[in-house]
């Protein structure tokens, strides 16, 4: 057993035991108590986080339904309806983590025989969220013509008091589904909808004591010039300081009447901007800024961003501005997290005080890293972006898997870096199509660097393909610590220390005199999310937990998040494997 530890939080690394579904850890402090009935146990009065399932952007072939007809709402495909994809059977992850801690901890772990049970996404505030975008279907069934609606009207999004009163302990990622309902009603019936409670057998158990490092001093390298901060004011909470309903000019510039539910946020540290979020929480709690996003009917580009109360110089040559965060990496082509710096190409105009002066904000909006896009400036400004994805459509080397008939695998994970040169004076942003400039090399036989370029792998020095990218980390509720450093012609990203791709674009450098950089989650179409993942040209029902738990909401947290200035590279850093731009 591993034990790393953070600044409020372990991360613990498990070796496998034979026959468990699950792995669960809880503190041991007053009010916990344990019910034991032979090898079962039932943990009250706790928080039990426990370790789920692997996701991946890849085929299960146990998800597979084809007894409903080719309704796309109801049809989910096997692996080999798609040539390129691999079944990876269902596994648990063998990573706990642990959050809010604040000093030394009594912690017990468990490896259990049951899946945690599936509590509702937990938010700040309890809400039912409707499921809008599916039509009853009417389809043959074993020889009988039925109709059922595909979902529930609704589903919860539950406090922590609901989930203590419903589990009798705060369950921190529970992945076991509802129950599958009658086949008469379809298969999705009871997708989104809580769990009932389950008390497990303990296969194996450890009692292990674990300090974190502490919150007193700031990170290595870290000064009070610097911005940081490791949300561990749970009183900090975001006011609301706009709202754009149906008034035009109201954070966003006319124009732009398909953007609905625009809201700008403070708290001490950070502005936070929503926008076309039919739910949009962002709320300190447990040592995290958690973020929840319900895109508005299923059919949108919702976003939840925060960014620092000052803008940041932008430097060249051997200075660079390091961002560093925790996140969770799973990601697919419709949510993931969003880093970007955007600024003006004068100092101090891209503040207006604390904030992006009248209409002048960011806002991503479908296809925006493409080119050919408009920018995500409302007022054309440069900006430096990345957007992680779920991988490759097409095999590549480099993968742990093999396709049995195309050899190799296609990637799990991907990144695009790419910039949005300065709209020209003159010119009004939101027609501006010509602005948007990828910076990765194409890693994909036939694509255009211009139109494809994206990291699917990891380089050596001699530009060729030597690893995943993030493929081994796709948590939906563990973290890990990513850290970027950019400057005017360079940016390196790091994976929990590790170096994964690195850009050169002399030839586009960045205009800005200062930046803005925000940082936050994207979720587009649900909807669309849903029967991509379970249709047949690319199926990735891996994603069990987005498949069955949580299909229109996406939920998940930031930690530890800093940005400094005028910082060196890492000693590590390696400028071998980095791609130069054209």
């Amino acid at each position: 057993m591993l034990v790393t530890p953070g600044r409020d939080s372990v991360r613990i690394n498990l070796p496998a035991v034979a026959g468990a579904a699950d792995y669960r850890v809880f503190a041991v402090r007053g009010g916990v108590t344990t019910l034991i009935s032979g090898t079962t146990e039932d943990v009250l009065g706790a928080t039990v986080n426990c370790a789920g399932l692997v996701q991946h952007n890849e085929c299960d072939d146990s998800e597979a339904i084809k007894a409903y007809g080719t309704n796309e709402s109801v049809l989910v495909a096997n692996c080999a309806d798609d040539v390129r994809s691999i079944n990876i059977p269902k596994s648990v992850l063998t990573q706990l983590e642990v959050n809010g801690l604040t000093g030394p901890t009594q912690l017990v772990v468990e490896a259990i025989d049951k899946l945690c049970p599936f509590p509702g996404v937990i938010g700040g505030a309890s809400f039912n969220q409707a499921i809008v975008s599916f039509s009853p279907v009417t389809t043959t069934f074993q020889g009988k013509s039925i109709t059922f609606p595909v979902f529930r009207p609704t589903f919860p999004i539950q406090t922590s008091a609901q989930v203590i009163a419903q589990y009798g302990s705060l369950i921190i990622n529970g992945q076991a589904p509802a129950p599958a309902p009658s086949p008469q009603q379809g298969p999705f019936l009871n997708v989104a909808q809580t769990a009932p409670k389950t008390v497990p057998s303990v296969l194996g158990r450890a009692v292990i004591t674990v300090t974190p490092t502490g919150t007193a001093q700031l990170p290595a390298g870290f000064t009070a010039a610097d911005i940081f901060d490791d949300f561990t004011d749970d009183a900090d909470t975001f006011t609301l300081l706009e709202a754009r309903q149906n008034t035009e000019g109201v954070i966003l510039p006319e124009g732009l009447g398909n953007v609905v539910q625009a809201k700008h946020f403070a708290n001490s540290k950070w502005n936070q901007y929503t926008f076309n979020a039919d739910v949009s929480q962002m709320y300190v709690g447990g040592g995290e800024l958690h973020s929840l996003i319900a895109d508005v009917g299923q059919d949108v580009m919702a976003s939840n961003v925060i960014y620092p109360k000052r803008v940041v110089p932008v430097p060249a040559g051997n200075s660079y501005i390091h961002v560093t965060f925790e996140t969770q990496p799973d990601a697919t082509q419709r949510r993931y997290w969003w880093l970007h710096m955007c600024g003006a190409d004068q100092v101090g105009k891209t503040y207006s005080g604390t904030t992006f002066p009248g209409t002048s904000t960011i806002l991503a909006t479908p296809f925006f890293m493409n080119p050919g896009s408009t920018p995500v400036s409302m007022a054309g400004w440069n900006c430096l972006q990345f957007v992680p994805r779920g991988g490759s459509f097409d095999v590549l080397p480099g993968g742990p898997r093999t396709n049995p008939t195309l050899g190799d695998s296609r990637a799990e994970s991907s990144l695009t870096m790419f910039v949005n040169r300065a709209t020209p004076a003159g010119t009004n942003p939101n027609s501006d199509t010509k602005g948007v400039i990828r910076l990765d090399p194409s890693q994909i036989f036939g694509d255009s660097q211009a139109l494809g370029g994206q990291w699917n792998r990891t380089w050596n020095g001699n530009h060729q393909i030597s690893g995943v990218l993030f493929d081994e980390k796709l948590f939906v509720s563990q973290k890990a610590t990513f850290d970027v450093y950019m400057n005017r012609t360079l940016v390196v990203v790091y994976l929990d220390g590790v170096q994964k791709a690195c850009d050169n674009f002399a030839r586009h450098p960045l205009t800005m005199a200062e930046g803005a950089i925000g940082l936050g989650q994207v979720f587009y179409h649900s909807q669309a999310e849903r029967v991509e993942l379970t249709g047949p040209q690319q199926v990735r029902t891996g994603q069990n937990y987005y498949l069955h738990d949580s299909p229109f909401v996406h939920a998940g947290s930031f930690d530890n998040v800093g940005i400094q200035d005028s910082v060196s590279l890492p000693g590590s850093f390696d400028p071998a494997p980095c791609f130069t731009t054209p």
